[in-house]
């Protein structure tokens, strides 16, 4: 028995019109196509699940995005037929010629009537799920030939959902039930409602409909008419333009990634288990060879903890894992990437596991081109380098200055007080005990989705720097002897990169000039000459403009600043007059993010927004926003990347190392002796990181602990609360 899909089109076009705003996509010639994009993007999911699918649409009164759709879906093999009474009166004509006929008939449609066609040869799916005749009665309590008259009792007389279906199960029918009860609209308005609800069955469709008679596909066809259209990642879905490694035989691996893989495994001994999987072959090294291995290859300890080590020079490492973060994948872990890569289930044994880690590298390294190759060989695969190397060495604490700040702490009894100890200064003292007065944090690469470095374990990005007593944790870390600690901050980079990015001229001359860009706006906002602005305007003005950054709107402003909504709305537009290249940018961004499905920074790194076409609106919002802020952060990272990238080997020479990184700032480590000069070849470093032409500008600090060390050139005043990376 066939199965037949009956699609029907007029709620597939309703469906679509919601799911994206207004205006969003458009094509070269600026017509819209965001109602083209998704109802195409749900037709080619239902063409990949079924074989057999026919369209019904009405005859007339299509949209132009419509009718380009249901001009493209032959080229899908998709039949379309068109009625001239409504394509639920067609489905259901067209459902019974399908049984007369032996088929199996599955309906896709949003129509609130659709489900009293359900019965035993006919299922539906509706609101994303599949519903069999029995599926639908125990979820609904009616029968579907009952389900009209189920809906009548809601929405025209008042009753409840449970009521109405105890109703119909007691008199059967709407009928038998108005001839025994009475409710606000009379028994014959009732009716009434109830024929209008009844579609009529037309007696001719036109073409004829044949299953098995489908247009042949021509999916060249689609693909090229699709980018016409602008729709770039559909154009690339329909042509098929998907990784086929995962399905190659494991033999043939060794022509996709030529390095040994290795798997590693922590064990009681000194040394870890190893496996080395090439060309899909995998083995265990002997335990007596493991030292000599890993020395080898200039690796030890920590540096041979990532799974997929490509050995080269200096040990840099290819990570699957940071692979498929620098292609945009929200996975941290190996399971659900392996699952979703190749399809494949990641666990059981050392062996399979390194196997999954070769084949995995060999399916993505084909996926890395373009800007996006040079992204991850040029900055994420070294910078993992530079942490394993933090991670190595560690943070030198004071354990007896982390004692006394808890005493002192614990004398002033405050709330506070007692908070900072519990939260900061008692958890940091046990980790650095149990380390030998050292704190060991994991740095992990893929802690953002932005790509900023994340210290988990202990947390150290998150140790205050303002609390009085919480901050004598950052008092706590320090230097080796004879050393000292250097603190460079970028000023506003993220600001910076926006005014780049959407080639805002006023922004980018007033970072030029050297002026104080919050208090500048904040002029702006208040209608005072920049030099009268007090503290509170300036924390407004900071607040919009990192606002701008993270989408924020009226509401948002109006929470972090304490004034009126229609006040934070005025703030926004007046801020929007005077920079009317950065709502642009927006724009511009979340249209390519939801014709390509991810967003993309200004190296190469992507990052996925499958929530773009959500069904939820909060959801769909949220992903809109970081459409437009993830490409500043991600490049806000990779600035700093690059520069510490570019200055690790000058500051090597001088005997000098990375201590730790937190978002803009980067703390370094140098002798006494050459701290000055250390300074002066990581601020060259910073200052003209990569071809980029930023007005950047890099405050510096110097000191005996990253508390002494803070930049003190820094304006004071409280950052806004702003949405954080999402971890995820």
């Amino acid at each position: 028995m066939q199965e037949v899909v009956l699609l029907d089109t007029a709620s597939l076009f309703v469906h679509a019109r919601q799911a994206l705003p207004a205006g969003v996509l458009r094509d070269a010639n600026g017509d819209r196509v965001e109602t083209l994009f998704t109802a195409l993007q749900t037709t080619l999911r239902v063409c990949e699940q079924h074989d057999c699918v026919i369209a019904v649409a009405d005859h007339t009164g299509h949209e132009p995005q419509a009718d380009t759709v249901l001009k493209l879906l032959p080229l899908l093999g998709i039949q379309v037929t068109y009625t001239p009474d409504g394509t639920l009166a067609a489905l259901a004509q067209l459902r019974q010629d399908l049984h007369r006929k032996g088929h199996r008939v599955v309906l896709i449609s949003q129509d609130p009537r659709t489900p009293c066609l359900l019965d035993a040869q006919t299922d539906l799916v509706w609101a994303g799920e599949r519903l069999t005749q029995e599926r639908f009665m125990t979820r609904s309590g009616v029968l579907p030939t009952q389900w009209l008259d189920l809906l009548i009792l809601e929405r025209h007389a008042g009753v409840s959902t449970g009521q109405a279906t105890q109703l119909l199960l007691e008199h059967v029918t709407l009928g038998a039930l108005l001839a025994t009860q009475t409710f606000s609209l009379s028994a014959s308005e009732l009716l009434q409602r109830r024929a209008a609800l009844t579609f009529r069955r037309t007696a001719q469709l036109y073409p004829d409909v044949k299953p098995g008679a489908a247009p042949p596909r021509n999916l060249r066809a689609l693909a090229a008419r699709l980018r016409d259209l602008n729709l770039h990642a559909l154009a690339a879905r329909v042509a098929g333009h998907h990784d086929d490694a995962a399905h190659i035989a494991p033999a043939a691996i060794r022509n996709r990634w030529t390095c040994p893989v290795i798997a590693w495994q922590a064990r009681e001994a000194s040394s870890p288990q190893l496996v080395i999987s090439h060309g899909g072959v995998a083995q265990f090294l002997p335990a007596t060879q493991v030292p000599a291995f890993l020395a080898r290859y200039g690796l030890s300890g920590p540096q041979a903890s990532v799974l997929g080590a490509r050995f080269g020079p200096a040990w840099v490492q290819d990570d699957p894992l940071v692979m498929a973060a620098t292609l945009g994948s929200p996975h941290k872990v190996m399971a659900p990437l392996c699952a979703e890569v190749l399809g494949k289930p990641y666990g059981g044994p050392l062996l399979d596991r390194a196997r999954l880690a070769e084949e995995l590298l060999a399916t993505l390294n084909r996926q890395l081109l373009g800007d996006t190759r040079r992204a991850y060989e040029q900055i994420e695969r070294p910078f993992t380098r530079i942490l394993a190397g933090m991670e190595a060495r560690g943070l030198r604490m004071d354990l007896a200055h982390l004692e006394a700040s808890i005493q002192v702490a614990q004398r002033d009894a405050t709330e506070d007080a007692l908070l900072d100890i519990e939260r900061y200064l008692r958890p940091v003292l046990r980790h650095a005990a149990r380390f030998g007065g050292r704190a060991r944090p994991t740095w992990d690469p893929l802690g953002t989705r932005t790509g900023h470095a994340v210290a988990r374990r202990p947390a150290v990005q998150t140790w205050p720097g303002k609390r009085l007593h919480g901050q004598e944790v950052r008092r706590a870390l320090i230097p080796e002897d004879g050393h000292c600690f250097a603190v460079l901050d970028y000023d506003q980079l993220e600001l910076r990169v926006l005014a780049f990015l959407a080639g805002e001229q006023a922004l980018l001359h007033a970072f030029e000039g050297g002026e104080d860009i919050h208090a500048r706006s904040a002029s702006l906002l208040f209608g005072v000459s920049p030099g009268s602005v007090t503290v509170a305007q300036r924390q407004v003005g900071k607040t919009v403009n990192y606002g701008m950054v993270y989408g924020m709107g009226a509401a948002g402003l109006a929470r972090q600043t304490g004034v009126p909504i229609d006040t934070a709305g005025r703030f926004l537009d007046a801020f929007h007059l005077a920079h009317p290249a950065l709502r642009v940018y927006a724009s511009n961004r979340r249209q390519e993010a939801v014709a390509c499905g991810y967003a993309v920074d200004a190296f190469g790194r992507r990052r996925q927004l499958p929530s773009l076409t959500d069904s939820h609106a909060l959801a769909r919002r949220a992903a809109f926003r970081a459409a437009a802020h993830s490409p500043v952060a991600m490049t806000a990272a990779s600035l700093l990347k690059l520069a510490m990238l570019s200055a690790e080997q000058a500051l090597c020479a001088l005997g000098a190392r990375f201590v730790l990184i937190n978002r803009d700032e980067v703390v370094i480590e140098a002798p006494e002796a050459v701290i000055g000069e250390a300074v002066m070849v990581m601020r060259r470093a910073m200052l003209k990181p990569s071809p980029l032409a930023l007005p950047l500008q890099v405050h510096v600090g110097i000191g005996t602990s990253w508390l002494d060390a803070a930049p003190s050139s820094l304006p004071r005043t409280a950052a806004p609360t702003l949405p954080e990376d999402d971890p995820s």
